[in-house]
């Protein structure tokens, strides 16, 4: 289903709203199928292996892939949106792991947390397209957002769109950018909370997600395209990246279908 040209709303398994009223931990070894988790009321942090330490506080909205392992820690009294939903953005359209929902913004997510509880004749595919409009307009904020960017954000974020599938370095990214490269590492992580490197491997991971789908690339075709040195150190990343590697990605994939 793919209403927005940036955004496909697969399977929905959930959407409800939580309250916690003791402290809220929570370890995740390997989240199984993507979502989000959209705090209402809270105050805390979430660690993400392999990326780092999130603050939460009200409004914090955070997306997931599946693999992703993490832990919650948030203050008691908290409440929250959660899901397991297959949503997957288009290269162009990469959502930070975290960022701020407005009132608004959650005022919507938990209307279609109800519908989606209504379990009325419609309400599975009404919740989709609300989900896919939801989605939409929250990326259409961060565009209009990302325009008033640094000058040396939005001209990164430019070169690594464009250039993905290369194996550019940050001094050539710096370069384009007419910064040094330790100027352009702090900026980037400080504005984008990752690394010019992770941020180019997630458009990668994305774009061989939508080539397996497909059904029509072989594995080697597709980490030759993507800029990968070989097919090994393509899969190695897609594993690290998904928690399964390229062959049964594609074959749980074929299975749905």
């Amino acid at each position: 289903m793919n209403y927005f040209c940036d955004v496909n709303i697969g399977k929905i398994n959930i959407i409800v709203k939580k309250q916690e009223r003791e402290e809220f931990v929570f370890k995740n070894e390997g989240r199984l199928v993507s979502g989000f988790v959209c705090f209402i009321e809270g105050d805390g942090y979430i660690d993400v292996v392999g990326e780092g330490r999130y603050p939460i506080r009200n409004g914090t909205f955070i997306s997931f892939r599946s693999g992703d392992r993490y832990e919650f820690k948030v203050a008691p009294n908290c409440s929250y949106i959660t899901s397991e939903c297959e949503i997957e953005p288009s290269d162009s359209a990469v959502l930070p792991r975290t960022l701020v929902c407005t009132l608004s913004e959650r005022e919507e997510l938990l209307r279609i947390c109800e519908l989606f509880l209504e379990q009325s004749e419609f309400c599975y595919l009404e919740t989709r397209i609300a989900l896919l409009r939801f989605y939409s307009e929250l990326l259409q904020r961060l565009r209009k957002q990302a325009g008033d960017q640094p000058p040396i954000i939005s001209g990164a974020l430019s070169y690594i769109h464009k250039h993905y599938n290369e194996n550019f370095s940050l001094e050539d990214v710096a370069a384009f950018c007419n910064v040094s490269p330790s100027h352009l590492r702090n900026s980037f992580h400080g504005e984008t909370k990752t690394t010019v490197m992770q941020y180019r491997e997630t458009l990668r991971i994305k774009r061989a997600k939508t080539m397996l789908k497909s059904g029509e690339f072989r594995i080697k075709e597709i980490a030759d395209s993507l800029g990968y040195c070989d097919v090994y150190h393509f899969s190695k990343r897609f594993k690290q990246a998904t928690g399964t590697s390229p062959a049964e990605y594609a074959q749980a994939v074929r299975k749905k279908t």
